[in-house]
């Protein structure tokens, strides 16, 4: 998905479902409540008109996320995807930031320390 930027330059955001390799980052944004500003497909083309702020903070939600989207395939790959993804979904929260940090530490408690 591509981001303008009002200050200037266009930058592409990315975050790969691991089970599909399809991009999913106007899905993730859309589903927080990211798009608080334009959001225009020009020819096909899906596009977000932000601030350099909006854009630097959905650049480290993405990361974070990529990285746990990451380590929960690898852990489903392991132990079962069904198991895993009950942990997912009986420890995900409402807000982005908790969502990431309890996900993360139910799946350290569930499956061990940095095992993936």
């Amino acid at each position: 998905m591509w981001a303008s930027i009002e200050e200037g330059g266009r930058v592409f955001l990315n975050l790969v479902d691991p089970y599909t390799g399809q991009g999913m980052a106007a899905d993730f944004i859309g589903h927080w409540g990211g798009f608080d500003t334009d959001f225009w497909r020009p020819e096909g083309e899906q596009e977000w008109r932000t601030n350099l702020e909006g854009l630097e903070y959905w650049q480290d939600q993405i990361e974070t996320y990529q990285a746990l989207a990451f380590r929960i395939f690898a852990l489903g790959e392991r132990h079962g995807h069904d198991a895993v993804q009950k942990v997912v979904d009986d420890y995900s929260a409402s807000d982005i930031d908790l969502c990431a940090y309890a996900v993360g530490a139910a799946l350290t408690d569930f499956f061990g320390e940095g095992e993936s």
